[in-house]
């Protein structure tokens, strides 16, 4: 009774809107006072190690070199690229939006820092193209939660920490999920496009394409650093981190010339406080996911997961699970503390963990835009919507694409990795 008592209390301080961490740690003491044989040393032991783990030290670097890339001109060189190269087509300036989200993702890892720099970046572009203003919105928000989905997201490298599961193994297969959820946006677009008959209204010239691939070709190369080096084994996700973080200096310091130290100074003060954010978030959901660990209910979820014959009704439980969890708690937090359970339901249905955490940042990726807290939801006054609920009213049609994009990641999860097993 106590332990539903500490998830009651949570969720309500979460709605009275007193900060994740805070609520957190005033449920989780509470339910200790109440049960009183949990030694103050524990607490402590419980809260660092949290945050004890080598690998976590990626979380930093990625995020440095995400806001050093979104802030700076090598993204725009790169969008620039992409604008001369794909908006002579059909639905050009919508595709080239959704490619930049994919490609601010990949460095970023950040869904409102790449639903900010799209918007920025290609809002007016869609806007001249013929898009309505609903539809451009709603593009740049969604397909900016892409960034929780491709590696390297946070999501995947403390999702791989927590359930002690490869983080290269995460980032392929999260490479395949955020492909699959980025196409069906992708073909969404171009379908918009040919129903409203958005037609491009310039040629592609030849003069104009060189010249933007001498200047983004550099820029280019940032995400297959990531790409290249993890999946062959070269660098580890720590490494590739620092790998991108150094390239990126080296382009904007020397071959560029568009980074000072002033901005520089801010970038990272920037960095630090978004380090920062998630490092307190991930301590007290780890006092949680352990007292979680400590209870009896992981029993009870094992034995409730035992009675399927088939992985279908477990998909589906599981999906339910996140998703609406995902629109209270953000998804990293929420792997946290759900660790134990993850582990639980893995062992009684045999579907990978590999598996669990693809299926857990594609419903992560949609609660970022869905009420009642999508972090997505409260920037995007900052690219142009009005209020809450106008951004809310024009996502519908965007949630039924995530739901599709969805349920297909399961299927296909479902028939080519959980029957290999």
């Amino acid at each position: 009774m106590s332990f539903l008592l500490l998830f009651l209390c949570l969720f309500l301080l979460i709605l009275l809107g007193i900060p994740l961490y805070i609520s957190i740690l005033f449920s989780c003491i509470g339910y200790i006072l109440l049960r009183g044989d949990i030694a103050v040393g524990l607490i402590i032991q419980q809260l660092y190690s949290g945050i004890d783990k080598y690998s976590l030290l990626a979380i930093p670097l990625y995020i440095l070199a995400g806001n050093l890339i979104c802030c700076s001109k090598i993204g725009e060189r790169i969008v620039s690229f992409l604008k001369v190269l794909l908006s002579p087509f059909y639905g050009g300036a919508g595709i080239v939006t959704v490619l930049s989200a994919l490609f601010f993702s990949l460095i970023s890892g950040s869904a409102p820092a790449t639903v900010l720099t799209v918007g920025k970046l290609m809002r007016e572009s869609m806007y001249s193209s013929g898009y309505s203003k609903n539809f451009t919105l709603g593009l740049i928000i969604s397909t900016g939660s892409l960034g929780i989905v491709i590696p390297p997201s946070i999501f995947l490298i403390v999702y791989g920490v927590v359930t002690n599961t490869s983080i290269k193994e995460l980032f392929i297969y999260g490479a395949y999920t955020g492909f699959i959820f980025g196409s069906v946006f992708l073909i969404s677009t171009i379908f918009y496009a040919w129903f409203n008959n958005i037609k491009s209204d310039r040629e592609i010239s030849a003069n104009k394409f060189y010249k933007e691939l001498k200047n983004g070709f550099l820029a280019l190369l940032l995400p297959f650093i990531v790409i290249l080096g993890i999946s062959t084994g070269i660098t580890s996700p720590t490494e590739a981190g620092i790998a991108i973080l150094v390239y990126g200096l080296f382009l904007g310091f020397f071959v560029y010339k568009d980074l000072t130290i002033k901005r520089l100074s801010k970038i990272v003060l920037d960095s630090v406080k978004t380090t920062s954010q998630i490092m307190i978030i991930m301590t007290s959901a780890s006092l949680l996911g352990w007292l979680l660990a400590e209870s009896n209910y992981l029993d009870v979820v094992h034995e409730f997961f035992l009675g399927f014959e088939s992985n279908v009704i477990p998909l589906i439980l599981i999906n339910i699970l996140f998703l609406s969890l995902g629109m209270i708690i953000d998804i990293t937090s929420l792997a946290v503390i759900l660790s134990s359970v993850i582990m639980v339901i893995s062992a009684a249905t045999n579907i990978p963990l590999i598996a669990i955490g693809a299926i857990m940042a594609i419903n992560g990726a949609i609660g970022m835009y869905t009420p009642p807290f999508g972090l997505s939801l409260f920037v995007a006054k900052e690219i142009g919507a009005l209020n809450y609920e106008q951004t809310v009213k024009l996502l519908f049609p965007f949630y039924a694409i995530s739901l599709f994009a969805l349920i297909l990641v399961n299927i296909l999860v479902n028939i080519l990795v959980i029957n290999m097993v």
